[in-house]
């Protein structure tokens, strides 16, 4: 038997007037992300996560917004003249939660639980990821997140990229603790549970570790990701990343032609060099033998006295007999 209809109510059907439910559409300003300039409320751990939702209930009441995170108020019909102004400003609150809390905290809610784009959907994989977070966070709930790292599996994952992803997880929900778990623990897992499967890669990827300086002690969480994400674009496209290796050890062949080249250029230029000097040092030597052989022949030339030429020499058997005949001259003049 269904309940009488209060006589009020029926007044109001009586009327024509349709009651619907509220939707988070209801009451809600033209959104405008340059003109609601949202105040920042960073939540940087899950400790504090409830005094983070009252501030962001706060902020989002002041514009009338508050409803975009309620997950038990509907959403406005897909074809109400509502729904447009509703998916923006979802969206755009959506992004401003997603910025004001920590990129790791944003991560473990997005690959745990999926990715939502809407505020409402997001908030409420928040609160089931943090709600009540400071009194469940004791010893037994660290101990499990470090199990569940060690403990991971190739085995139990229908595939290498679901494993990664998953590691990526656990690794992540021991921050949520404030674990400090080496990166360098979940890459050796990560390592020792692919090596059979993509050797090649896998061996790439244990050398670009071990170039590093003390892998182990300052191995970071980002390079462990770096290592995920280049396996997964690997396992995405495996042709693509043998055809830039065939590609760089290509350009690499051809850097070493051309610089063999340009090293025998450099080396027939050198040569062409050495010859010229060559010659012009035979040329010398062939002057310097030409000057001796002249001067030989000068000092062996029997007319040849001193510095003079043989035209200056002086006769001195003729200068003797002109002085006679001078004397003769006189004695004859005298008598």
């Amino acid at each position: 038997m269904s309940e009488p209809i209060h006589p009020n109510m029926a007044l109001l059907l009586d009327a024509g007037i349709v009651f619907r439910a509220r939707t988070q559409a209801d009451g809600m300003p033209k959104y405008d992300s340059n003109r609601m300039q949202l105040l920042r409320v960073q939540l940087k751990t899950p400790l504090y996560f409830d005094e983070w939702c009252k501030d962001v209930s706060r902020v989002l009441k002041h514009w009338r917004l508050d409803a975009l995170i309620n997950k038990d108020i509907l959403r406005p019909d897909e074809n109400s003249p509502e729904f447009v102004n509703w998916e923006e400003a979802s969206k755009g609150i959506f992004k401003w939660l997603c910025d004001n809390m920590d990129a790791q905290l944003v991560d473990f809610v997005q690959n745990g639980y999926g990715r939502s784009v809407y505020a409402d959907e997001f908030m409420a994989r928040v609160k089931l990821c943090f709600y009540d977070y400071d009194h469940r966070c004791d010893m037994n709930e660290m101990i499990r997140a470090l199990s569940r790292v060690t403990h991971c599996k190739r085995h139990t994952f229908d595939d290498a990229e679901s494993f990664i992803r998953e590691l990526i997880n656990r690794f992540w929900h021991t921050k949520l603790y404030k674990l400090e778990m080496p990166a360098f623990l979940p890459l050796s897992i990560l390592f020792e549970q692919l090596k059979h499967e993509m050797p090649e890669i896998i061996a790439r990827m244990v050398q670009k570790v071990y170039n590093m300086p003390y892998p182990a002690q300052y191995l970071t969480s980002d390079d462990f990701l770096e290592v995920c994400y280049d396996i997964q674009d690997y396992i995405e496209s495996p042709d693509d990343d043998e055809n830039s290796e065939l590609a760089t050890a290509n350009s690499g062949n051809e850097d070493n032609h051309s610089e063999v080249g340009d090293d025998e250029d450099e080396d027939e230029d050198e040569d062409d060099d050495d010859e010229d000097d060559d010659d012009d040092d035979e040329d010398d030597d062939e002057e310097d033998d030409d000057e001796e052989d002249d001067d030989e022949e000068e000092e062996s030339d029997p007319d040849y006295v001193g510095g003079n030429e043989p035209d200056d020499i002086v006769d001195s058997g003729s200068e003797s007999e002109d002085l006679e005949q001078e004397a003769q001259d006189l004695m004859d003049l005298s008598s």
